[in-house]
């Protein structure tokens, strides 16, 4: 198959590339690293986009994932997006959260729409803290979660496209506690609810 990945030069994006490379199919990574802007070349990753069977929309730049599969979900056979649960909790990045719910809210309506409106088979990552992540380092490795478990997340979901989210865990920590206590009302119900249910 032809695979675009778009965001492809780190992270989950890098290790999803290695993925589909390993399994013989056709990547075209796009990346200001590879010479292809969003931002000013947004029609021609479109249109490379439509030419594939499988496009991986892993970036978090402006509006850009959402824009990317508006336009492509009908002419695409499958279509992965990295999303995130930061947009529960909009206190804390306001723009990126709205971004992100946005998202979340469109691939919830493509994952529901009948097979005869030929929409594509969805993949929403609703990733947490990946060991990638820019706070990672401030976070135990064990309260994160490895690109591997994304990766395979990944492959059983080609197997059998039956579900359209996958929302990885939250892992309560003191570590999570002081690097987002305060910050967010939902956030700190949260880390309340939890330490309640732990002291029963």
């Amino acid at each position: 198959m032809k695979v675009v990945v778009i965001g492809d030069t780190t992270g989950i994006g890098k290790k999803a590339k290695e993925y589909f490379l390993k399994n013989n199919h056709e990547v075209f990574p796009i990346s200001r690293t590879n010479g292809i802007d969003i931002h000013d070349n947004l029609d021609r990753v479109i249109e490379i986009c439509k030419q594939s069977d499988v496009v991986f929309i892993n970036l978090c730049y402006k509006d850009y994932q959402i824009r990317i599969l508006k336009q492509i979900y009908k002419h695409v056979s499958y279509v992965i997006v990295s999303g995130g649960v930061i947009r529960e909790y909009d206190k804390i990045k306001p723009d990126h959260a709205r971004g992100k719910k946005e998202l979340f809210d469109f691939c919830k309506i493509v994952s529901c729409m009948p097979i005869e409106d030929n929409a594509c088979n969805l993949l929403h990552l609703d990733f947490s803290f990946n060991e990638d992540s820019s706070s990672h380092d401030r976070l135990d490795s064990k309260n994160t979660t490895s690109l591997e478990s994304i990766v395979s997340v990944i492959d059983n979901w080609f197997k059998n496209p039956v579900y359209w989210n996958v929302q990885f865990n939250l892992k309560y920590s003191e570590d999570l506690v002081n690097l987002l206590k305060n910050k967010d009302d939902n956030l700190d119900n949260l880390f309340s609810k939890i330490n309640d249910l732990r002291s029963m």
